[in-house]
């Protein structure tokens, strides 16, 4: 998706200003990792990475991503923290989220990367492993990512857990025969799992269950093998836009389901993509309300509209309430390496902030409660139901 002139302003914007912030006094790495200058805490600037797609097919995903960086940056520094960051823009690829990873570790020597899209978390785990570098997923949901690495932390609830919780909310609202369509990959392939699991423990059926490749936007194969089978529900799950094209195509084919997929639908691009063919899907999301007068949200939401003119999406809160979880680890860790932040966190355990509370696991993954939500008519997102983090 490309952008506006008024992101593309903001992004060259803000890309300046931490470029500036970051080239004072920003220490260089002679190893990638091992061996690296020990950043006190206290009164010493945490300096971390940003990893996400400013271009390509993810940027609708990636540059609120970044948006929520720097709104919680303007807020942190205001309240007196010492925090810069610096981005690499991955495109949505492995291969080029790898080249990032080492240009933050090797040239930035940053000890904590922010970083989203679930195959460029899996590449880039066994590297932060490595070098003792922290890395936090806030929006990766790739189920694959549970336990993947001790370094890597993630901020939000994965796929598996999403596709637990959605199985059990569909036969509940008495769904009885499940169709999916999965992309066949290391993230989508362990969802469809956890769904069959549940959805079946249940006692629902799963009537069909296709996969397709990924990049694939042409779903005619399949279809022919799903209409027939008259589901009931539709589990939709592919990278970005293969979701949109998918549930597009079903639809248009006719076949008539309550339609789940991930919360990539909230995007802009969804909606261009598959316009009227997404009112009425289900979709689980961490539980963030823009209309919520709750004070951290109300704040969220002012500063960010006030920096980029628009209501933020559920990805810019996550990656903000990402932000904030660094910088109180950075404030009470000893030194502001990636193996006393990572402690640190662990340690506090529970964060508060504006998707909810987060308690951390020793495996890398949180307890956080879900919002079942729906896209309405003029691509409304309404709050269905919230499910307790014990759901599942």
């Amino acid at each position: 998706m490309s952008m506006t002139t008024h992101s593309r302003r903001e992004f060259l914007r803000d890309a300046a200003l931490a470029g500036a912030t970051l080239a004072v006094g920003a220490p260089v790495l002679a190893g990638c990792g091992d061996g690296a200058a020990t950043p006190a805490a206290g009164d010493s600037k945490l300096t971390f990475g940003g990893l996400t797609a400013l271009t390509g097919a993810g940027a609708g995903s990636g540059i609120p991503m970044r948006e929520g960086t720097m709104v919680a940056l303007d807020k942190l520094k205001a309240e007196g923290h010492r925090l810069a960051a610096v981005f690499q823009d991955h495109k949505g690829e492995p291969n080029a989220g790898v080249g990032g990873y080492r240009k933050l570790v090797d040239e930035r020597n940053v000890p904590a990367i922010i970083l989203g899209f679930s195959s460029v978390i899996s590449a880039t785990t066994p590297l932060a492993d490595r070098h003792k570098v922290l890395l936090l997923n806030p929006s990766g949901t790739g189920a694959n990512l549970e336990g993947l690495g001790e370094y890597l932390l993630n901020t939000e609830a994965l796929g598996s857990l999403h596709a637990r919780a959605m199985a059990k909310y569909a036969f509940e609202q008495g769904k009885r025969r499940a169709g999916l369509l999965i992309v066949n990959n290391d993230s989508g392939t362990p969802q469809a799992d956890n769904f069959i699991e549940v959805f079946q423990g249940a006692g629902g059926q799963i009537v069909v269950h296709e996969k397709f490749e990924p990049n694939q936007i042409d779903f005619g194969s399949q279809i022919a093998k799903i209409k027939p089978r008259n589901p009931d529900v539709m589990l939709v799950i592919g990278v970005v836009q293969e979701t949109f094209y998918g549930i597009r195509r079903c639809v248009e084919a006719g076949i008539d389901a309550q339609y789940i997929a991930n919360q990539g639908v909230e995007q802009e691009e969804a909606y261009e993509i598959a316009g009227k063919a997404l009112e009425g899907v289900w979709y689980p999301a961490p539980v963030f309300d823009p209309t919520s007068n709750e004070p951290a949200v109300a704040e969220f939401i002012k500063r960010y509209k006030a920096k980029y003119d628009k209501d933020p999406i559920v990805l810019a809160a996550q990656w903000y309430q990402a932000v904030h979880i660094l910088a109180e680890a950075a404030q009470a860790a000893p030194d502001l390496t990636g193996e006393a932040l990572r402690a640190k966190i662990l340690e506090i355990k529970t964060f508060d902030g504006v998707t909810g509370k987060t308690v951390f696991q020793e495996n890398g993954t949180v307890l956080k409660p879900l919002h079942v939500k729906q896209i309405g008519s003029g691509f409304s997102k309404n709050v269905l139901t919230e499910l307790p983090p014990e759901y599942v």
